[in-house]
């Protein structure tokens, strides 16, 4: 299971345009694009909670 970009990534990606940001972090400029329509959406920086159903 993949695990979550921290929040200190997260909040430095936002700073630039998007493929500047994924060039200097090293990461997708797709990851980008996506964090910054999710702020957009809901104020937060923060990844989408886990839901594991076990049953």
């Amino acid at each position: 299971m993949a695990k979550s970009y921290s929040l200190d990534l997260r909040a430095l990606s936002g700073r630039a345009n998007p493929a500047m940001a994924a060039s200097n972090l090293e990461v997708l400029a797709a990851f980008v694009v996506r964090l910054m329509a999710a702020y957009q959406g809901t104020g937060s920086l923060a990844p989408k909670p886990w839901i594991v159903d076990f049953e």
